[in-house]
């Protein structure tokens, strides 16, 4: 069987820009994404829930609407599961 043609899966440690009511405020927090981009998380669905469950409460009503700025300290952890394609 061959794994070379899955995707690498990566952890980083990045920075959110996350706005609640009028405040504009930063967090950094820890992803496993396969993505290698700011760009690619927030173009994916189901990482940026992954960074929305990070930044709001669960019970949150309002807008979310969050940024993710810059990413680093990649570490890569594997290969994708084939069953997750």
């Amino acid at each position: 069987m061959e794994y070379d043609d899955l995707p690498h899966v990566y952890h980083y440690t990045i920075d959110v820009e996350y706005k609640k009511g009028k405040q504009k405020n930063k967090k950094t927090i820890n992803i496993v994404t396969r993505s290698r981009t700011p760009s690619q998380i927030m173009s994916n669905p189901i990482d940026l829930e992954r960074v929305y469950r990070e930044v709001y409460a669960k019970n949150f009503k309002g807008n979310k609407q969050v940024i993710v700025r810059k990413m680093y300290n990649e570490i890569k952890l594997g290969k994708v599961n084939r069953n997750a394609l």
